[in-house]
């Protein structure tokens, strides 16, 4: 296992030095946090009902799955590197060093929706549902676009109120996982929202721009997502196993706050026509021990914890994604995943890399 541990180094590192690191080792938010895992959330944290205008089986929060059979223990997937970005260093272009060398994923949309960078399967899949029937590669269907310009930083993810799919990548090798019975694992996902939430998304429907999960939304699952009302809440889900954070199956619109392994963030500072920074961070995933901690940051700054968790995640790694835009209408660019949690520090300076509009992959 990578270690996670290791203080930042600011060398910049194009994709290509990644590939051979694998080998050689085979403004602060406008709103307030609400929802922070010892309690104090929002009364607006409960009855999740299934997008109104999307897949629905990851993010149906109406009725709670039995408990999951329980799994033979996996080993951890590490893969080699499969799909790395080829396009010459210009010099000082790049994130540091030291989290390049941690990317396992890095889709930046500028030249198509394949990975820039992958550690397993680059490609994005489209399928009728969140069941994953009959996947194809790349996009189907209205409602999701490839756009050449107009991202963070060159192309972006377009979603619309029309889609009707889940798009999604595979997890294998492509975001860090060993399963339940070892030392635990960390990691982070980034990424880059451009919406009104208010104007643009769906009404009266939930949205999860991110979703990561091999069964469902509270079962095994990190997620971000906004509320179905306005004024719309902004969420991380870090919730484990089904059996482990809600073993007496409590129906989720009445469980206490508190119970929630949830973060809420009111008054989140996402606005059309500007692009707002996303990072999940977890630590001491699996370790078998009520120490696993998760934390959201919106645009380089802290915007909720939750700790003291047995983060128990019994995946099926074949069948894990990393579902996009569920439910979800607006701009998504740069989603990048790390084999480690990520500092403050770190997450403060990628913020900082992408507020001018430098790509944070070296060219």
């Amino acid at each position: 296992m990578a270690d996670r541990r290791r203080g930042p180094i600011d060398d910049p590192i194009d994709p290509g030095a990644r590939r051979a690191a694998l080998e050689e080792r085979a403004p602060r938010p406008s709103g307030r946090a609400i929802g922070l895992d010892s309690g104090g959330r929002s009364d607006r944290d409960g009855y999740r009902p299934e997008a109104a205008s999307g897949p629905t089986e990851p993010i149906d929060r109406r009725t709670s799955p039995m408990p999951r059979p329980r799994r033979l223990a996996a080993v951890a997937i590490l893969l080699p590197l499969c799909c790395v970005a080829t396009r010459p260093a210009p010099g000082q272009e790049g994130m540091p060093g030291s989290m390049a060398r941690s990317l396992t994923f890095a889709a930046t949309f500028d030249r198509g929706l394949v990975a820039d960078l992958a550690g397993g399967d680059p490609a994005l899949y489209s399928s009728p549902s969140s069941k994953r029937e009959d996947p194809v590669a790349g996009i189907a269907g209205p409602g999701v676009e490839l756009l050449a310009e107009g991202g963070r930083s060159g192309g972006a993810l377009r979603f619309s109120r029309e889609n009707s799919r889940a798009h999604y990548f595979r997890v294998p090798g492509n975001l860090p996982f060993e399963a339940p019975g070892g030392d635990g694992w960390s990691g982070s996902i980034s990424y880059f929202l451009s919406l009104d939430p208010e104007t643009d998304l769906p009404p009266m429907s939930f949205a999860d721009p991110i979703q990561v999960t091999d069964s469902a939304w509270n079962d095994a699952a990190i997620w971000n997502d906004f509320t179905r009302e306005n004024p719309r809440i902004f969420r991380l889900g870090m919730l484990p196993d089904l059996e482990v954070w809600n073993p007496e199956m409590k129906d989720f619109e009445t469980m206490p706050a508190a119970e929630k392994p949830v973060v809420a963030v009111e008054e989140p500072p996402f606005a059309s026509g500007k692009w707002t920074h996303v990072v999940i961070t977890f630590d001491r995933v699996n370790s078998g021990r009520p120490d696993g901690e998760a934390r959201l940051f919106l645009d380089g700054q802290p915007a909720g914890t939750v700790s003291n968790r047995d983060l128990r995640y019994s995946w099926d790694p074949e069948n894990a994604v990393i579902f996009l835009g569920l439910g979800y209408a607006g701009l998504m660019d740069d989603l990048m995943i790390f084999d480690r949690a990520l500092s403050r520090e770190e997450v403060g300076r990628l913020t900082d890399l992408a507020r001018d509009g430098k790509p944070l992959l070296a060219r």
